[in-house]
């Protein structure tokens, strides 16, 4: 399509497109004319022609060449025949994750005969663009930032306090966030609470340890450390853990400035800590206790061997005590009458071969042996887990090295941890670069977390276990621990036929002798079992003995060593055959114990023996496997249920019973777990009808999961909640008789989904109301515009009369005064939004006041003859901002006047009482008995850019007054209330403490002093570049009767004010934005000057910068006062008169 051709909202979309996605500066700068014109929020985007605008646009690709991604919403376009048109476009922006909106608005004319934007705005949300800055990103990572940092701060379990070093500890300092986590609103809330000392605040039985830790402080350096209970506002304790350094305050008192956390979490643990302590030394009391029952059964069973034949070497009980329930004590029982009657029905044979009753001795105490092994493994390896579990939670280095090496004798020669990120501590003497080596260097096989034997530095053979180290559930190290390999041999079990019979431990892989006694080894044996064979000669068993343990089998041999013949038997330790327990017997000892009625016994005794400790053993490692599942699985619930507001109930629906309860039930649920699992769950009262079960139950056993929603009342905190109830049916075969519900707190996070709901409601609300703002602005700036241009056309006109004259000259200032006030509002409200309004309290008398408020009402309230009232009493002089207290109540007036029809009343009342403080409580009223307002409007009234329908009001206006009425009222600490009928007028009623002036206040007593200037013999020195604006205050001096130089930029009024003798000028009207230098480098200028009349000659600022912050930047400079433009005759001429009367005397 040809350029030509293009409506003004196509021309709009291509330059977007052109300058944020193609960032083609060429293409973008072929949409403008020569003479555009844009302007944007930013100080530096203003652009004036196409030079400027292709700098520009250049300069901001360069700094951000990144092309944005950009959407087009709520399209607006408008064309006029004479080749204008105008457009509108919103812009969803995004770049870098980022997104951000824009609204584009431009008007279009055909340059050459084709469309171009010949004026442009831009504009994005209040406050979200640094200096020089085309498009906000940067700020808002940076607000991202800032954001992130308040959370860190807020989110931050405790805060800052100093305390000085007097009696009791005075309190100097303390922060919001440590105040808010105590519970206090401020500062002088929590110095009552503990009457401004700290020690009130520590728990009495802790007020000894502060003064303790102070003491340490003043003596030993300037570190403070302390662990104390500190109380809360609702008088609960919890454990701060306090650091501090010792400083002095800029009054030169020592005091100390502390950081303190809540430890509450980490006393917890300590105290489970020693908790585990206990356990653990409970647990070498039962393994020591253990151990006496090994060695009871070793007596009873020599006893036996008397009567069967001597060292039969049998025990009746493994050494580790074995859960057996009455179940499988049948089973056992059958089992055992059986092989009984099994030995009464072979006695005869069995008289026959008394070598296989020895043999099948040996075997059964070689299992008891490996049981025996097994179990301290076992234990050795729980207490490691134990030990890991303690650590994981304090995760803490320091405390970790105090642990470990203040754990109690747990059998572990050593105990090092060892963490991801590279650091280490032990129990021991080794340094942590040492640990660490060392830790590294030990063998583990494939898939155990037992390592292969190694010698030690002290010559003793030892193994290590590890274990990992988990931290919030993340995997934070690993836990290693060294046991000396002598501990696990148990001579009661490992030692019979008075010593010439044993049992050790061997590495399968290398035949070394892992466990053994150097009292009971052949000498010269406790090399290896594999080189011994063979200097036997042997070498043909011993390679079958090698292949054998390989493979991880079980079997006997006879073979020779050191010239003796013995029997030998061996069988694995462990699930993966890396250690066997092999059991040597001289062949000779073996042949002479045997006799025929005591192998019969013996035998008898034996299988009986044996088949119970096969059964105790099956049991044992069924029992064992069952436990750690639901270990496990509880475990793992547990773990879920801490860290999710969720209850886990596991039910078997067949025996109709409750197998498990999280322990968070109380938290969430507010009773007990036990109030589930000790009742039938037929008495269990669930908040659903008859109906509902029975769908439940169907779904359950159709093996499919559901949920369910339904409020509830929690008996323990009485609070409301929103519960889920989620049932689910596990897979796999241990799982097909239960069912898992889980009980769900869903309450904050429904209140967060209403809340995102009326946020979202809210947000397009405001976005409506700004839309609706923007479109009533159109027509609020258009409608005085028109007026201004239409009256200025007519004036123009050949032969306008002077009355006419006089009229489009006076519609042309109200309208003028309409824009104004328009464009004051909209900045106002701007700064008021944005944060950046102060206030600045003067003497203000009410006396003054009703001078104001007549000079800008009557004409007003004149034009529609409405009786205006004022009833206020002028003997009352307050502090206060007198252009805030001012607009206020113009505002409120101006309103009243406007909606009021002609013939009403308008009435201002203001009272003043006076306070003890010091203060005016103040209560001012507006009365009208105009056209009152809607219920509806008056709930969103104090809104911004909310007005009442134009269709019922038939007025018009830009729906900020009032919004910002409340913003200053509230600045001002006042408040505001409304009654209001439809037809029956309205009252306003402003209620506000103000302090009081002493005396008239300084602007009444200078307007009581003020002069005339009219008609005195005086020059005015005006510095100002604009042309049109030159013509218009020189015409104005001029009409004043006075006599005017001008300088056209500040260089030119320093020179002219040399030149002229002192007193020459009588007033300096100084415009602020000039060329060459600006009116505050001239002030300055001037004020320096060493002539009498350069620091007393008054300088009154002209600028078009009418905020408060360029009224302080002038009298900062030098200048006098401050006159925003447009400048009214009325105003200039009081200036004028005031300083020109002080400075003539």
């Amino acid at each position: 399509m040809e350029r030509d051709s293009w409506s003004p909202l196509e021309l709009l979309k291509c330059f977007c497109e052109s300058d944020y996605v193609e960032r083609n500066a060429d293409k973008a700068v072929e949409c403008l004319s020569l003479d555009i014109h844009w302007f944007g929020t930013s100080d530096e985007e203003d652009v004036q022609n196409l030079d400027e605008a292709r700098a520009y646009i250049e300069k901001e690709i360069r700094i951000s060449p990144p092309p944005y991604e950009i959407t087009f919403s709520d399209e607006r376009e408008r064309t006029w025949e004479e080749g204008f048109g105008i457009a509108s476009v919103k812009m969803k922006i995004g770049a870098d994750g980022l997104i951000m909106f824009s609204r584009v608005t431009c008007m279009t004319k055909t340059e050459n005969g084709r469309s171009k934007i010949c004026e442009m705005h831009t504009s994005i949300p209040e406050g979200h663009q640094e200096q020089g800055e085309y498009f906000p990103f940067e700020f808002a990572k940076q607000h991202e930032s800032d954001v992130l940092r308040d959370f860190v701060n807020t989110m931050l379990p405790g805060g800052i306090f100093a305390m000085e070093l007097g009696k009791d500890f005075p309190l100097a300092i303390i922060n919001q966030n440590m105040l808010i986590y105590l519970g206090y609103r401020n500062e002088k809330e929590y110095l009552e609470a503990i009457a401004g000392r700290l020690s009130n605040a520590v728990h009495p039985e802790d007020r000894g340890l502060l003064r303790a830790a102070v003491l340490d402080t003043m003596d030993q350096g300037d570190e403070f450390k302390a662990l104390l209970r500190i109380r809360k506002s609702d008088n609960s304790y919890f454990w701060g853990d306090i650091k501090g350094v010792r400083s002095r305050d800029s009054r030169g008192i020592d005091q100390i400035v502390c950081l303190c956390l809540d430890a509450t979490n980490l006393v917890m643990a300590n105290n489970q800590l020693k908790d585990d302590r206990l356990k653990l030394d409970e647990y070498a009391s039962k393994l020591m206790e253990k151990e006496e029952i090994i060695q009871k059964d070793a007596r009873q069973m020599r006893q036996l061997r008397q009567w069967v034949g001597r060292h039969a070497g049998v025990t009746d009980k493994l050494p580790k005590q074995q859960h057996v329930n009455w179940k499988h004590m049948g089973v056992i029982i059958a089992s055992v009458i059986l092989i009984i009657a099994a030995v009464i029905g072979f006695t005869m044979y069995l008289s026959n071969t008394q070598w296989d009753a020895a043999v099948l001795a040996i075997r059964t105490t070689s299992l008891a042996g490996v049981q025996c092994i097994s179990n301290a493994t076992d234990a050795d390896q729980a207490v490691l887990a134990n030990m890991a579990e303690v650590l994981g939670k304090l995760y803490d280095r320091d405390e970790a090295a105090d642990i470990l090496q203040a754990a109690p004798d747990s059998g572990f020669s050593e105990m090092i941890a060892s963490y991801d990120d590279g650091k280490c501590v032990s129990s021991g003497q080794r340094q942590p670069e040492e640990a660490s080596d060392f830790a590294a260097k030990l063998d583990f096989p494939q898939g155990s977390n037992v390592s292969r034997p190694f010698w030690e530095a002290n010559g003793k053979r030892q193994i290590a276990y590890r274990t990992d180290l988990y931290h919030e559930d993340k995997k934070a190290g690993v836990l290693y621990g060294m046991v000396n390999l002598s501990r696990y041999y148990v001579p009661s079990v490992m030692e019979f036929y008075d010593g010439q019979g044993f049992s050790c431990v061997i590495d399968a892989r290398t035949g070394e002798f892992v466990i053994y006694s150097d009292r009971i080894m052949p000498e010269n044996v406790h090399g290896d079992l594999y080189s011994a064979l063979n200097e036997n000669g042997d070498t043909k068993t011993a390679g079958e003995i090698r292949n054998a343990l390989s493979g991880g089998k079980t079997g006997s041999a006879v073979v020779s060593l050191k010239g003796k013949k013995v029997y030998l038997y061996f069988v694995p330790v462990n699930d993966a055959a890396a250690e066997y327990l092999i059991t040597m017997i001289p062949y000779d000892v073996i042949k002479e114990e045997s006799s025929g009625m005591a192998y019969l016994v013996g035998a008898f005794v034996v299988v009986v023996l044996l088949a119970a400790v096969l059964l105790i053993i099956y049991n044992n490692r069924i029992t064992k496997t069952k436990l750690r599942e639901r270990e496990y699985r509880n475990t793992l619930f547990r773990l879920l249920a801490e860290n999710v507001d969720s209850v886990f109930l596991v039910f078997d629906h067949e025996a109709d019973e409750v197998d498990y309860v999280s322990e968070n039930i109380g938290r969430i649920l507010g009773f007990e777990s036990r109030e589930i699992l000790d009742h039938d769950t037929r008495s269990i009262k669930l908040p659903f009808d008859d109906e509902e079960l029975e769908r439940i139950q169907r779904i359950m056993k159709d093996k499919k999961n559901f949920y369910v929603d339904f409020p509830y009342s929690n008996p323990g905190s009485g609070k409301q909640q929103l519960l889920r109830l989620s049932g689910y049916v596990p897979e796999g075969a241990d799982w097909q008789k239960k069912w898992i519900f889980c009980v769900s707190d869903r309450t904050d996070e429904v209140l967060k989904e209403r809340r995102l709901e009326q946020a979202v409601r809210e947000a397009d609300e405001a976005s409506k109301a700004k839309s609706e703002f923007l479109a009533n602005m159109s027509h609020d700036i258009r409608t005085p515009m028109n007026g201004i241009i239409g009256m200025t056309q007519l004036a123009l006109q050949d032969g306008v009369g002077e009355e006419a004259m006089r009229s489009y000259l006076k519609k042309i200032s109200i309208s003028s005064g309409f824009l104004l006030t328009l464009i004051n509002d909209i900045l106002d409200m701007s700064k008021i939004e944005s944060g950046m309004i102060e206030l600045h309290p003067k003497a203000y008398s009410m006396k003054e006041l009703r001078r104001y408020l007549e000079s800008v009402i009557l004409p007003l309230s004149g034009e529609k003859q409405i009786d205006f009232r004022i009833d206020v009493d002028e003997k009352i002089t307050v502090l206060a901002d007198q252009q805030r207290f001012n607009q206020i109540l113009f505002n409120l007036l101006s309103n009243a006047v406007k909606y009021t029809d002609e013939k009403g009343t308008v009435t201002l009342t203001i009272k003043g009482v006076p306070k003890d403080s010091g203060m005016i409580h103040l209560t001012m009223r507006v009365e009208d008995n105009g056209m009152g307002m809607s219920p509806e409007f008056q709930k969103q009234m104090f809104k911004s850019f909310t007005q009442e329908s134009r269709k019922a009001m038939g007025m018009s206006g830009t729906g900020l007054g009032l919004a910002i009425v409340k913003r200053l009222v509230d600045l001002m600490n006042g408040t505001i209330h409304v009654e209001s009928s439809i037809g029956k007028g309205s009252i306003f009623v402003i209620e506000m403490d103000v302090p009081a002036a002493k005396g008239p206040c300084e602007k009444e007593l200078a307007a009581d002093a003020a002069g005339d200037p009219t008609g005195q013999s005086a020059c005015i020195l005006l510095c100002e570049d604009n042309a049109i604006n030159q013509e218009i205050m020189m015409g104005i001096l001029e009409f004043l009767g006075l006599t005017t130089e001008l300088a056209v930029n500040g260089k030119e009024g320093v020179e002219a004010f040399q030149s002229r003798k002192p007193g020459y000028y009588s007033a300096i009207l100084m415009d602020c934005r000039m060329p060459v230098m600006d009116g505050y480098q001239a002030t300055r200028a001037i004020r320096a000057l060493e002539r009498p009349d350069a620091a007393r000659i008054p300088i009154i600022a002209l600028t078009a910068d009418a905020f408060e912050e360029d009224r302080k930047r002038c009298l900062e400079a030098g200048m006098d006062d401050f006159l925003a433009k447009p400048v009214e005759i009325k105003v200039l001429k009081e200036m004028l008169g005031k300083y020109m009367r002080k400075d003539l005397g």
